[in-house]
């Protein structure tokens, strides 16, 4: 009988805890639908306001500006939508690296540095800690802390303060260092009944609509599967109108040395910064990666597939390209594909080219299949150009340092050297007249070449050997 009443009970709660569960997630997708129309509404709007009045410059670029604000407000809820199916299905997987903890929650607070100041917050920083390099995924933390800072600012009112502190709490001999890293605030708090949900998904407080707080209530919930996955813990200190405290505890394996500093977007560019091309099937993206690289001082070469990427790189000299900045999901040939044929093309460069993924697939699992088939590093659409330019610039940089550590000494390979650059002067005067012809002068199939598509007409044909 006891058991029967047991088996009742559970089942009961468990069928409470289900309809709880259910009518938080109606709750979710209908706030999601208003917290996503508000910005999408800005977006439109503004745009047609600048579109009208292009006439004033001043004015456009301010709703321009706006319309930047609501495009990112946007993309954040999209990353932390991915982010919780990720940790729901069991998919998030830490990339752990030598980094010190206080840098890396600086960097957290830098990037959230112009959203304070244009609140008029006052910050206080306590970054008190040994200096100590540690094994953490430094981007995974950031967006931890990234993500509580953001909070922080959304609920405290003009004027107000804000506090970030990393503290080193205690070390074990076996090389382990727990950590504490806290954001308070002195904003509007939560009542006691909210903090008991505050870390469970689709939880908000109040709807935006009465809160005037744009936001989905998943944020404290990637927090949450952040530090499950890290093995660390969270702690809530709130009162209503006197602010919160969060504290994240996290141990983490001490490491031998901090990895190399990122280098500056501008520190190793090449001269005129070289050529790229671009793998892009969508007409309007290909154009917009094209114009902003352009502008960025490099020459783009654009096709509209994997295949036409290959043939591009098989029908140019050694050394044409500088960089590929390639799309993932393209019909006909695949960026992944793409990349493993040209890694393996018999020619000098193939091995050592930078190729820069650009994708929209933004999962974990797409960034490694990247790193599998050869591409050097997965960026996530939308483009942001000074990060791509940054990316290509780091990759070339190590390129150069890989081809001088492997060249010969100075005196035994000057001759050589310039004869190679000459050649490669000779080829690329040849190569620019190529555009004015009716197709490129190189062997057909039949001759035992590559079969040809355009590479100066979009769309192409397509190769049979695509």
């Amino acid at each position: 009988m006891k058991r029967a009443e047991e088996a009742g009970r559970r089942a009961g709660e468990a069928l409470q805890s289900e309809k709880r569960l259910n009518e938080a997630k109606n709750r979710f997708i209908f706030n999601l639908s208003h917290d996503i129309r508000t910005p999408m509404n800005a977006v439109i709007g503004y745009a047609g306001l600048a579109a009208r009045h292009l006439d004033d410059p001043k004015a456009a670029a301010g709703r321009l500006e706006r319309v930047t604000m609501a495009a990112r407000h946007m993309l954040a809820l999209i990353g932390g939508l991915l982010e919780l199916a990720e940790a729901d299905g069991g998919a998030m997987r830490l990339n752990v690296a030598p980094q010190v903890l206080s840098r890396v929650v600086e960097d957290a607070v830098d990037m959230g540095r112009s959203l304070i100041g244009e609140k008029g917050l006052a910050l206080d920083l306590d970054l008190e800690e040994g200096g100590d390099a540690v094994m953490i995924d430094a981007n995974r933390f950031m967006r931890a802390v990234g993500s509580l800072l953001a909070n922080a600012v959304k609920f405290t009112p003009r004027g107000g303060r804000i506090g970030v502190a990393v503290k080193r709490l205690a070390a074990s001999d076996a090389g382990w260092v727990r950590y504490a890293v806290s954001v308070e605030d002195s904003g509007c708090g939560m009542e006691p009944e909210f903090v008991k949900l505050a870390f469970g998904a689709f939880e908000r407080s109040e709807t935006s609509t009465r809160s005037g707080h744009a936001g989905t209530g998943i944020g404290l919930a990637v927090v949450k599967r952040i530090l499950d996955a890290m093995g660390g813990t969270m702690t809530v200190e709130s009162q209503p109108g006197k602010g919160s405290r969060f504290t994240m505890s996290i141990p983490l394996k001490l490491a031998d040395r901090p990895s190399a500093a990122p280098l500056a977007a501008d520190a190793c560019a090449p001269e005129g910064r070289g050529r790229v091309l671009v793998v892009e099937d969508i007409e309007i993206s290909r154009l917009l990666a094209q114009t902003l690289l352009e502008e960025a001082g490099y020459t783009v070469d654009a096709v509209a597939d994997g295949c036409d990427a290959v043939e591009a790189m098989a029908n140019s000299p050694e050394g044409w390209y500088s960089a590929v900045v390639m799309d993932i999901q393209m019909p006909v040939m695949n960026g992944c594909e793409a990349a493993r044929t040209i890694r393996a093309l018999p020619r000098g460069d193939a091995a050592s080219l930078p190729i820069v993924a650009l994708s929209a697939n933004a999962r974990d699992e797409d960034r490694a299949q990247s790193l599998e088939s050869g591409m050097n590093a997965p960026l996530a659409k939308p483009l942001d150009i000074a990060e791509l330019t940054a990316e290509l610039d780091r990759a070339q940089a190590a390129r150069s340092r890989r081809l001088d550590a492997s060249a010969p000494s100075l005196s035994a390979g000057r001759a050589p050297r310039q004869a190679a650059r000459q050649g490669k002067r000779l080829g690329k005067a040849l190569l620019q007249a190529l555009p004015k012809m009716e197709a490129p002068i190189l062997p057909g199939p039949a001759a035992g070449g590559i079969p040809q598509c355009s590479l100066y007409r979009l769309p192409s044909r397509r190769s049979p050997c695509c």
